[in-house]
């Protein structure tokens, strides 16, 4: 049979599973909280979800005085990205984003025949992605915030000042926010943006990878407009479960977070007494850049998992203050 032929060069997103002592490659926490499922949940698990997950959209609210009304959830952030486009991309149409970024902007791009540009980031990527706007009349411009992978940030006044500029879809995607700053996040400013749209996972900070919930926070008649798309019963009741007794557990994982957060800094000045660069990051990862050896390869070999990118770039998540000390060690031994 004859795929579509957008997919024809298109390689599949694999987050390859390979054998390792300390895995310090995918952003996730390396340490998790004793999450406890009520067992009306478990007993349940015959019936459908909640497909508009009304209390944990009520949770949220009461917690960050969000509006329920301008809250949809998902699975994973990720589903909610892709949702962006197949709501307001038709083919061939333009999606505006960062390089590098988070990679499935660009592939969810292709998948549905939109035409994916990026502009590389410097100090002045906002003017950049503005003169690229100009050029170019995407559909959706997509920015994450901080950056995946490079760990930039962008305050929250230059994002609104762009925001405003521009007349087509924007999202923030803060998938690292709670890393670095929360008063920064855009979400209590969509009721004077129209266009402004913000994504945010339980799958960092919140440590719930592998139950796969995100939510994303717009004007209601934007919400109203998605919900169109949405594929039905897409979080199932346990990970809606999941992220209610997270949220009640706020105050330990806000505790996590300013460990990480310390264990970053740490871990920062080390390697950058190593390494030829290592940049600022306000996620719970490091970019790094070495030529002088294939620094995935090394580490692997040591039981040592990061993320390797093309050109000598390398991201590497911020684990435990053990897990940090091996790899510190074990690039010390390498170099």
């Amino acid at each position: 049979m004859t795929i579509k032929k957008a997919l024809k060069n298109l390689t599949p997103y694999d987050p390859k599973l390979i054998d390792a002592s300390i895995y310090l490659d995918a952003n996730e926490v390396n340490t998790t909280l004793p999450f406890v499922l009520n067992q009306v949940v478990l007993s349940s698990l015959n019936r459908y979800p909640d497909h508009q997950g009304t209390q944990l959209i009520e949770t949220l609210c009461e917690q960050f005085g969000y509006q329920k009304e301008t809250i949809m959830i998902g699975s994973g952030s990720s589903e909610l990205l892709e949702l962006i486009i197949k709501t307001y991309v038709s083919p061939s149409d333009v999606i505006l984003s960062i390089d590098p970024t988070f990679v499935m902007y660009q592939q969810y791009a292709t998948i549905h025949q939109a035409t994916y540009i990026s502009v590389p980031e410097t100090n002045d990527i906002l003017d950049d992605l503005y003169q690229a706007y100009i050029a170019h009349l995407p559909k959706v411009i997509f920015i994450s915030n901080p950056n995946n992978p490079t760990g930039s940030f962008i305050p929250k006044d230059k994002l609104i000042t762009f925001i405003k500029k521009v007349s087509c879809v924007v999202v923030i995607d803060e998938a690292y926010i709670e890393y670095a700053n929360l008063k920064e996040t855009l979400i209590y400013d969509i009721n004077n943006n129209p266009n402004l749209f913000v994504t945010r996972t339980f799958s960092k900070a919140w440590g719930l990878a592998g139950a796969r919930l995100g939510y994303i926070v717009s004007q209601k008649e934007n919400i109203q407009t998605l919900k169109i798309a949405k594929t039905p019963y897409s979080v199932s009741s346990v990970t809606q479960a999941l992220g209610i007794e997270a949220l009640k557990m706020d105050q330990e994982i806000f505790k996590r977070i300013e460990d990480i957060k310390e264990i970053r800094t740490s871990t920062y000045l080390s390697l950058k007494e190593m390494l030829q660069e290592v940049f600022p990051s306000y996620g719970n990862f490091l970019y790094v850049y070495e030529t002088r050896l294939n620094l995935y390869e090394a580490l692997l070999l040591k039981g040592i998992k990061i993320r390797g990118y093309q050109n000598g770039h390398y991201r590497i998540t911020i684990g435990t203050n053990e897990e940090m000390t091996q790899l510190i060690n074990a690039i010390k031994g390498l170099l």
